[in-house]
């Protein structure tokens, strides 16, 4: 399994100190096994100490101008599990989980989840604008904030060493990345790593 799926689940979901245990999770065949055990029981993760990019890290800042106005900093969203999705507009695979990403918004956002999607430009390497973010937010009826990246100044800060898109992360509620992809990812997973995270309280 996959560091960029998990982040390391030795070092994620460790079995000592306090604990969270699901045991219900373990008889669902449509998890992976290693996944079902650790999930089920699992304590929470140690707070993230200095930012970066890597699962366990504090994530970095984010504040962007938004298609319909205004603008979206994610330190305001401090006590929320937040999605931070970069996309492109020409992305095939960006296109086809905008659906199944406002399906998962609507589902947790009652619980404190949110979901973001920052627009960086096309495949030419020019800036998106808010009109072409309004677009994208209006074609897929997406009620999450969508942001414009036009300098690419958060992209350049987020982005891993590969260029591709999607690039994803998920943000606990005490700012720290816990889980990160590049490219398509298995919704199941996504979601079971969003329940885990949506169930950690101060």
């Amino acid at each position: 399994m996959s560091d960029d799926l998990h982040g390391g689940l030795n070092n994620l979901y460790r079995v000592d100190g306090r604990q969270l245990c699901r045991p219900s999770l373990i008889g669902d065949m449509r998890i992976p096994w290693p996944l079902a055990v650790l999930i089920a029981c699992n304590s929470e993760p140690e707070p993230c100490t200095e930012v970066g990019i890597g699962v366990g890290d504090c994530a970095p800042e984010l504040s962007l101008p938004t298609a319909s106005g205004g603008d979206w900093t994610l330190s305001d969203h401090e006590g929320d599990v937040v999605l931070v999705q970069f996309a492109a507009a020409w992305c095939g695979v960006c296109q086809s989980v905008a659906s199944p990403h406002q399906e998962l918004f609507e589902d947790y956002q009652s619980d404190g989840f949110h979901k973001v999607t920052v627009l960086k430009g096309d495949l030419q390497f020019e800036s998106v604008d808010q009109s072409e973010a309004l677009e994208w937010k209006t074609y897929f009826d997406l009620t999450h904030p969508v942001l414009v990246d036009a300098d690419r100044s958060a992209w350049k800060t987020w982005k891993r060493t590969a260029n591709g898109v999607p690039q994803q992360y998920l943000v606990d509620r005490k700012g720290a990345i816990r889980w990160r992809k590049v490219g398509r990812e298995s919704e199941v997973e996504l979601r079971e790593v969003i329940e885990v995270h949506l169930e950690y309280r101060d």
